[in-house]
């Protein structure tokens, strides 16, 4: 219900939805393991204010939350939460087992309940989020607050000198600017040796009376259990599954979840007091009135949490690394038990050992026990390399129009392609959803340069999130510029005086006379994005022109090479202008043709026939001209395969009335198009990343292979 809902804030493009998940409240909003403990705990708390025993509170407390389940809809994480709550609170009001005891039981039996209703749940990240969530809750909470019972003194100053200093860190003005991994360690040895003063003041009793555990309890509880999730779930699962942090999410918290325990309450007992006859209606309108206050705190919240902190990219962590960081979790959760059977070995059987043969046994077999761990420790940690080496890998990726492609060289090196459409509609953003997680999924946390064919918006507006998120060494696009610190300082400028010199350095008649065309508008933003983006973090800015070389190489005999073959001239249509690139390694070529139309293909036919021979050719526009239909070209390129980048029109031109003429025609000339080249070609070495998903070619220099996530191989 929220995905249409804009910011709170006049003036800000952000759903709500979005806010709330770059500020890490998102779990707030659903019907969830929060809502459901709240309602629990209300319930708990009217009934023993009744006397009544807990045995006698456990089944009414459990109908009344199957109640629940059945009116939010019964969805999957509401399911596991009502689950999860009521066989704690069966287990707690049955048996004589402890809290965690019964928290532990209770998370099994649900997870065993979940899994045998629907077994896919299991690769579900919403079900490993929330039982993680809660295991974090009752295994971590307890020896993190043991290791922070002991600041005291000088430590506990130390400790909040350490917290300040990383939120103030984690702002936006400070973290975007922290660019270079160097400062780290001077950061780590100053922090180290702040530690050891404060513990040596501490030892000679300064401010004794200072410490963590005279903080009010309710604060303890919730640092801790910050803290417990943060480790447990946030950091490890937010990067497997998403790749991103949200900084944001341990300060907004603080607000969001004690709101959370206001608004959900009142809302249960505003509906209560509104079934009370005569005065009842009343009541309950006042409470929602109340509620709704309350409601646009949390909104607030949650805005200005996205305005002062970032919401950053960070590098997927593997299974194996997964299994590792959680082994060194474990260890810490349960260090003394190991600790103290470990202690109980070395007194029994090496130095108190009877026979010498046992302690060289048990010596012998802890040593070779210890090198399997660490050597597999190792071996999880280790990123296998996506591409082998000595292979070239191109990915074109299934975005909603357009195209964005994922270029790995045989060199290590890594390069984008053009970044997509975002869509208008659900704001999905395509370097945030598809681009950056594809790169990071695959270790990549740098990308040598982004490569533009043309200004576009589906060429250009997924690629400012990459920019502003990954560590980018260049870019180049191929628009005509006159002066770009002018352009730069018009574009940050905004307003008319950006948007004149914008359509003024394109030079496209056509786009000044639509000047207030949406369509043009969208152009600009695109771009403007991009240029501030790429101004912001220093990234250079090249021209892509002819003759202009990406990179030039040598890999096991045979020659790399990524070079832009034009534009060769200024064209008056910004469709002309596109940069037509070609990759070639060995035997094998790629021919990206941009948007050029007929003037641009005749230029290359006239200039650059020898040049345009490739073993792949991406399609002129999309399809949607007659240039892509041109025998002359494809005689040139004589391809093996051809690989559209369309999508759906709408996400183009729109959905309405006045939009509905060319998505038609867009559709009609693109079947035309895939006909020509599927008759030319063959029908299975035509591909559309937007129809068979995801499209991947691989070289070794010599042959090549393409496939798709709909398995229509070729070669």
């Amino acid at each position: 219900a929220l995905e249409k809902v804009m910011c709170v804030v006049k003036g800000h493009d952000k759903t709500i939805l979005d806010e709330c998940r770059v500020a890490g409240v998102t779990h707030v909003l659903a019907v969830s393991g929060q809502h459901v403990t709240i309602i629990s705990a209300m319930l708990i708390a009217m009934l023993s204010a009744l006397r009544i025993p807990l045995r006698v509170q456990a089944p009414v407390v459990i109908t009344a939350l199957f109640t629940f389940l059945i009116i939010t809809g019964n969805s999957p994480s509401a399911m596991r939460a009502v689950l999860m709550n009521s066989f704690a609170i069966f287990f707690l009001a049955l048996t004589r087992g402890s809290f965690k005891t019964s928290i532990l039981f209770s998370i099994a039996e649900a997870a065993m309940i979940v899994l045998f209703i629907n077994p896919k749940n299991l690769t579900q990240p919403s079900f490993t989020l929330s039982f993680a969530a809660v295991l974090a809750l009752s295994l971590i909470s307890y020896p993190l607050e043991r290791l922070l019972s002991k600041l005291k003194g000088p430590m506990t100053v130390y400790a909040c000198g350490v917290a300040a200093l990383a939120t103030v860190s984690s702002t936006k003005m400070f973290f975007d600017t922290a660019t270079n991994p160097a400062v780290f360690w001077p950061g780590l040895v100053a922090l180290t040796a702040g530690m050891m003063a404060c513990r040596r003041l501490a030892t000679q009793g300064v401010w004794p009376n200072l410490s963590y555990e005279r903080l009010p309890a309710g604060v303890r509880l919730f640092i801790v259990a910050q803290g417990a999730v943060m480790i447990g779930m946030m950091i490890p699962l937010s990067s497997f599954y998403f790749g991103r942090y949200p900084l944001a999410g341990p300060y907004a918290n603080w607000i969001a979840i004690p709101l959370t325990g206001v608004i959900v309450p009142l809302g249960i007992i505003a509906g209560l007091v509104g079934m009370i006859p005569g005065v009842g209606l009343f009541l309950a309108l006042v409470l929602n009135a109340t509620n709704n206050l309350l409601c646009k705190l949390f909104f607030y919240t949650a805005h200005y949490a996205t305005v002062w902190f970032p919401y950053p990219f960070i590098e997927n962590l593997t299974v194996g690394r997964l299994g590792v960081y959680y082994a060194a979790l474990a260890l810490f959760v349960w260090w003394e038990p190991l600790f103290n059977t470990g202690r109980s070995i070395y007194i029994k059987y090496i130095r108190y050992a009877e026979d010498p043969a046992i302690r060289r046994n048990v010596i012998g077999m802890a040593s070779v026990g210890t090198i399997l761990l660490i050597a597999l420790a190792v071996k999880s940690w280790q990123r296998e390399p996506v591409v082998p080496p000595g292979k070239l890998r191109l990915t074109f990726l299934s975005v909603p129009f357009g195209g964005s492609t994922v270029l790995l060289s045989p060199t290590g090196t890594s390069y984008v392609i053009d970044g997509g459409l975002n869509t208008t509609q659900t704001h999905t953003d395509v370097g945030e959803r598809v681009i950056a997680p594809y790169l990071l999924k695959h270790g990549f946390k740098t990308v040598d340069a982004v490569l533009l064919t043309n200004v576009g918006p589906e060429h250009t507006e997924g690629l400012a999130t990459v920019m502003n998120g990954l560590r980018v060494g260049r870019w180049y696009d191929p628009m005509p510029l006159s002066d770009m610190n002018r352009l730069n300082t018009a574009l940050k400028a905004g307003g008319n005086w950006g948007y004149s010199e914008f359509l003024k350095d394109i030079g496209d008649p056509a786009l000044q006379q639509s000047r207030d065309a949406a369509a043009v508008r969208r152009i600009y933003e695109g771009y403007a994005e991009l240029a501030v983006a790429a101004e912001k973090h220093g990234i250079v800015r090249k021209r892509a022109e002819t003759g202009v070389t990406v990179e030039s190489a040598t890999v096991n005999g045979k020659p790399f090479r990524i070079r832009y073959l034009s534009p060769r001239k200024f064209f008056d249509d910004f469709k002309n202008q596109s940069a037509v690139l070609k990759v070639d390694y060995g035997m094998f070529s790629a021919l990206f043709s941009g948007d050029v139309r007929d003037a641009a293909v005749d230029a290359l036919l006239a200039e650059s026939a020898d040049d345009l021979k490739a073993s792949v050719l991406i399609v002129p526009n999309h399809g949607l001209t007659p240039a892509a239909k041109r025998t002359d070209l494809l005689g040139a390129v004589k391809p093996t395969a051809a690989i559209f980048q369309a999508g759906n029109f709408r996400q183009l031109y729109g959905r309405g009335s006045e939009a509905k003429p060319l998505v038609e025609r867009a559709k009609q000339d693109y079947d035309a198009a895939m006909a020509f080249y599927k008759e030319a070609l063959g029908e299975n070495n035509v591909l559309d990343p937007q129809k068979d998903m995801a499209v991947v070619i691989e070289t070794d220099g010599r042959t090549f292979s393409i496939s798709s996530l709909q398995e229509h191989p070729a070669k």
